[in-house]
């Protein structure tokens, strides 16, 4: 045998036989060592992951590795370690490592998943797993975290979807379980939630969370006494749960109020748990119930730093809110929207403070928004309907209304609106039969009587009408408006004893109600009763001594009878309440009394408290013209400007129009236009300027160019008709009033329009017919009833009547100068001099350069003689 050779120019001895053996068990007996050496490292790891020490293992771990790179369960085992410790990047590393080969590992791409679910990296995370179950179909852990992937991104159904798979694979898997029911109660499947906890709690009655999640659902059902019962076994089960200490007393504070049981739970837990938000959140609610908003958002802050939670950004946005801070409120309910798209009350109250920040569009589609997630939320659909309505996009506030089922406690509400709506769009059939279900649904709903009863009195049905308002089962309140309302048709058919009657019945059952007392003294004041009519409102001082309505109409009433002093307390004591429309009718009445400086002032306190009030500004730019400052009159109508642009023009126009400056008042009327061209209304009051300055023709083109521009104009229709029916062009100028009778929402209008035109070309008799179904469709049209009570007052037969019609115009318009002359005229051909004397000189002293108003005032005076 030749020598073995080790290196160049030498030679190692040949081992014999007998020393090659030893050799070998030597190297058999090193490798079996090391082997139990491995075994036993394994073990040591596995055991210290099964005491909580994943720590100690993942070192064991790494020390084979060093010893063995490609060693695959100890670079498995490491992998699960790094998951258990919270290290889902290093778990995800090693994970990797091993899905690479070409043999992976059992079950490599189930915790490659896991890992990446952890790290939020959704899309890989379900390759991953799907990986795995393509493999097995049936691993319930697989499931689960597929179920938790598509909860990381809110794809809510898909995560109900597997975890429930998951569920029915391993009735077990009780953490699959409880996030089964916390997605159905963020989808507010709410039923589904139920029913899935209460299976989980008999099969595990004293789990946490799922008793936690009982008590959720318990108040999302506002059911608060069950809620806090469970939150009650729980605090007996788990005292030192936080949560559910915080949250007992979240709902005694909710059902309860401020208690000092609450108060101490708060205080507890703030000193107790001073790293923790929850005693600082409770003592936050405590001080929003209390109105200590700025400590309330201290408390909330101070919660915020400790554990940023959507729900404390909920609280502090109800504390900035009642602050006044609407955008800080706007930003935190921001956040929570960030966090949960879902959240319902959150949208909402972004929705209502849009609403109160007149932003509309966006208080819409945070609405539309509420739908997208909780498309059964019937009061938004309600809120939508209204807020379209408002727009008069009748379509679209429809479709909201038509979307919300009987049954449902909004119902009857859409279905008053929708006979709202065909009421108002010349639809009376469909109308009433709305407003007939919605009383149907709810007897004791009044406004929908009301509105039924608004339709009846519109097709003069006046007897159905009164009997709408006969109902068992109002309240005592609604009785008393109801006899308030049957009273006004009473009056109206002529029936005044039993109006009356209803009238005082009213006061005695609500005396705080002031309807009953303006009805009574219209009615007073059209008997010619003036004392009455000045009690009733002095007895509605009585029960409210502070109605600013009620003192102006007594300083109405006392003025017409030359009591200026004390019509002026009067009007002083209701410009108190810092009410813009108090503040014009004093400045108003002093103005009348040529107090042009204490007028001047009161304005200017008016626009302390109102500094956007346009008639303040309008009215204080016209006194400051008439004292001939018209520097200081120009600067005020440039802040009308300022505020309103078109008010501005409208002022303008006003006056050129009055100084009879027509080229100026042209170019006003324009600007109408070149602010909304496509509207008819800028045609419209250009075209009453040419008319004024007998350009008929100009005027004419106007109009036709109106409802070229605006083909459903009402408006441009009646005003070209009235002008075709001045130019003895009858037959298109009734064409003309027909549509606009025809299309018109309130057709009532468009009569009294045809009347007037009538009334323009001689044609008494038309106009009378016209008028009488104008008022018969709408009571309330001052100049209707003033026209028709001078035509009738020159007809003995018919004089009474139009003393009733002056009446009820002066009733509606009090201290008109002109509709005092009609009232004077009328009570003078009615015999009754004296009366109608009083009547004139007070028309005179409020018109003294009216031509007719000293011509009846004359008559009066030389009968009265």
């Amino acid at each position: 045998m030749q020598p073995v050779t080790r290196e160049k120019g030498k030679t190692m001895p040949r081992l014999s036989t007998g020393m090659m053996v030893v050799t070998m068990a030597l190297l058999l007996a090193l490798a079996s060592c090391r082997e139990q050496s491995r075994t036993d490292s394994m073990a040591e790891a596995a055991k210290l992951v099964a005491e909580g020490n994943a720590k100690g293992a993942v070192v064991i771990y790494k020390s084979l590795l060093e010893r063995d790179s490609e060693d695959k369960e100890a670079r498995v085992e490491l992998a699960k370690a790094y998951f258990v410790l919270g290290k889902p990047d290093q778990s995800a590393r090693e994970a990797e490592q091993l899905a690479a080969l070409a043999d992976p590992p059992a079950g490599i791409h189930l915790l490659l998943g896991k890992a990446l679910v952890a790290q939020a990296k959704t899309e890989e995370a379900l390759q991953e797993l799907s990986a795995h179950l393509a493999i097995d179909p049936d691993s319930a852990e697989a499931w689960e975290y597929v179920g938790h992937a598509h909860a990381r991104t809110k794809d809510l159904d898909e995560a109900a979807e597997a975890y429930a798979h998951s569920l029915a694979l391993d009735r077990k898997r009780v953490g699959v379980w409880i996030e089964l029911v916390a997605t159905r109660v963020l989808q507010n499947q709410i039923p589904e939630a139920q029913a899935q906890v209460e299976a989980l709690l008999a099969a595990n009655p004293d789990n946490q969370g799922g008793l936690h999640l009982l008590a959720q659902i318990q108040t999302m059902n506002n059911d608060m006494d069950a809620a806090l019962a469970t939150y009650r076994t729980l605090n007996a089960k788990y005292p030192t749960d936080i949560k559910s200490r915080y949250n007992e007393a979240f709902i005694l504070l909710v059902t309860q109020g401020a208690s000092e049981q609450v108060a101490q739970t708060a205080k507890s837990l703030a000193a107790d748990y001073p790293n923790l938000p929850e005693g600082y959140k409770l003592l936050g609610l405590m001080d929003l119930t209390r109105g200590t908003t700025a400590q309330a958002v201290t408390n909330f802050e101070r919660a915020l730093r400790l554990r940023p939670e959507s729900e404390t950004h909920f609280f502090l946005a109800q504390a900035y809110e009642r602050n006044g801070n609407l955008e800080l409120a706007i930003s935190e309910l921001r956040q929570v929207l960030d966090a949960s798209p879902r959240h319902l009350k959150a949208r909402q109250m972004l929705a209502n403070m849009n609403l109160k920040m007149d932003r509309t569009d966006e208080a819409i589609d945070e609405l539309q928004r509420v739908l997208t997630y909780h498309p059964d939320s019937y009061e938004d659909k309600l809120l939508l309907g209204d807020l379209y309505l408002s727009r008069k996009d009748f379509a679209k506030s429809l479709a909201f209304y038509e979307a919300i089922p009987d049954g449902v406690e909004q119902s009857a509400t859409a279905h008053l609106k929708k006979g709202l709506i065909f009421g108002d769009t010349g639809k009376p059939e469909q109308a009433e039969a709305e407003l007939r279900q919605t009383i149907g649904q709810s007897p004791e709903f009044l406004e929908a009587r009301i509105a039924l009863v608004a339709l009846y009195k519109q097709q003069q049905r006046l007897d159905e009408a009164a009997s709408v308002l006969e109902a068992p089962g109002l309240s005592q309140p609604d009785v008393a408006q109801a006899h308030t309302i049957r009273a006004a048709i009473f009056l109206q058919q002529g029936r005044t004893d039993e109006a009356v009657a209803l009238l005082e019945k009213a006061k005695t059952l609500n005396p705080k109600l002031a309807t009953p007392y303006y009805t009574l003294a219209k009615f007073y004041s059209q008997r010619m009763e003036p004392e009455k009519a000045m009690d009733q409102y002095r007895q509605l001082l009585i029960q409210q001594p502070q109605s600013p309505s009620a003192h102006t109409a007594l300083a109405a009433a006392l003025e017409a009878r030359g009591n200026f002093d004390e019509a002026q307390q009067h009007l002083e004591q209701a410009a108190a309440s810092k009410q813009a429309d108090a503040y014009l009718r004093l400045a108003g009445f002093l103005a009348r009394r040529n107090k042009i400086d204490l007028a001047e002032q009161t304005l200017g306190q008016c626009l302390k408290e109102n500094s956007k009030s346009i008639p303040a500004l309008v009215t204080l730019s016209r006194l400051q013209l008439a004292a001939g400052d018209e520097t200081k009159s120009l600067a005020t109508l440039r802040d009308v400007a300022a505020i309103d642009q078109k008010a501005a023009i409208a002022e303008r126009l006003r006056r050129e129009t009055a100084a009879k400056r027509w080229d100026q008042a042209e170019a006003e009327a324009t600007k109408f236009i070149e602010l909304a061209p496509a509207a008819a209304g800028g045609y419209i009051t250009l075209a009453s300027v040419k008319l004024q300055r007998e350009d008929v023709p100009g005027a004419e083109r106007l109009l036709r160019q109106a409802l070229e521009v605006e083909p459903a104009s009402i408006g441009a229709r009646l005003d070209l008709g009235a002008l075709l029916m001045r130019a003895g062009q009858v037959e298109e100028a009734n064409r003309y009033f027909a549509e606009a009778i025809a299309k018109s929402p309130k057709p009532a209008e468009a009569y009294a329009a045809r009347g007037m035109a009538w009334q323009a070309a001689g044609q008494t008799d038309a106009a009378v017919r016209d008028y009488e179904a104008a008022i018969g469709l709408q009571r309330n049209l001052p100049v209707v009833l003033n026209n028709l009570s001078m035509i009738y007052a020159e007809k003995p037969a018919l004089a009474g009547k139009g003393l009733e019609y002056a009446m009820a115009a002066n009733a509606l318009v009090e201290n008109n100068p002109f509709i005092l002359d009609t009232l004077g005229y009328a009570l003078l051909k009615n015999g009754r001099r004296n009366d109608a004397a009083a009547v004139l000189k007070r028309a005179a002293a409020l018109a003294p350069q009216s031509k007719d108003i000293a011509k009846h005032l004359e008559m009066a005076s030389s009968d009265s003689k």
